[in-house]
């Protein structure tokens, strides 16, 4: 963490402005798979379509889905962008190329729901440092430990900090973690983990630009660290590339 150096903020996922998958957000509880197809159909054939839910089958109010076509794609972001279903408007964004395997993989009942992405601009007490650590710094044991150690001492200096996870790769078979490559720090208070992320933007590790933002406390303390960071929604998306229809 000390050799960290002052840089330039990095372009949040810019590829995204070239997906075709949707995410639909804010959907009421009572609101069924069946229901969902009804209100997206109408601007377009589905190639795809998956509804998030909980380990029980229970919706988290999130549907992700792709049309054959793009010009249903944009169709569809202005017809139920803000439409009101129950007391809540509905939200639609275009999903991140690198986050669309991830997110139109169906949960098995009885399987450990995927964590749903995030916004790392809504405050909380804990802070998620991307691009922050090196694959070969997580392998031995006693560099690991100093690297916990290097991030409670520097992190303190901008507030109490209450725990740090570094996720690193399984012992056993050596997979990548969930999270990997990033550093969470939960602080005391809001205001020390505000204090951290201005401080650490923009910075430079190894050759990459550190990404830092805010990371959903519930998700920490359930360990949960694998919850992607959406890109800024006022960012200006032109029209993207047609996208072929998955198989």
């Amino acid at each position: 963490m000390g050799a960290f150096g002052a840089g330039n903020p990095a372009s949040l996922n810019p590829l995204m402005m070239r997906s075709n998958v949707l995410m639909l957000m804010n959907l009421p509880s009572f609101v069924t798979d069946r229901d969902v197809r009804r209100l997206v159909c109408p601007f377009g054939e589905l190639a795809e379509f998956n509804m998030l839910k909980e380990t029980g089958g229970e919706s988290k109010g999130t549907a992700i889905f792709k049309y054959h076509s793009d010009v249903a794609t944009s169709n569809a972001i202005g017809g139920l962008n803000g439409r009101v279903l129950g007391e809540v408007g509905l939200v639609v964004q275009r999903v991140p190329p690198q986050m669309v395997p991830t997110l139109l993989s169906p949960t098995r009942l009885g399987e450990r729901p995927k964590a749903p992405p995030h916004d790392p601009t809504l405050r909380t007490r804990v802070v998620q440092l991307r691009n922050a650590v090196a694959d070969e710094d997580l392998k031995d044991d006693d560099d690991y430990a100093d690297l916990v150690d290097d991030v409670f001492q520097e992190c303190g200096a901008y507030g109490e900090v209450d725990a740090v996870e570094i996720p690193r790769p399984d012992a056993e078979t050596g997979n990548k973690a969930p999270g990997q490559g990033s550093m969470f720090v939960s602080f005391a208070d809001e205001l020390f983990a505000e204090a951290a992320v201005e401080a650490f933007e923009g910075r430079e590790f190894n050759g990459k630009t550190i990404l830092a933002g805010y990371y959903p406390l519930d998700f920490f303390k359930d360990k949960r660290l694998d919850s992607l960071a959406l890109p800024p929604a006022s960012a200006p998306l032109p029209l993207p590339e047609l996208a072929q229809a998955a198989a």
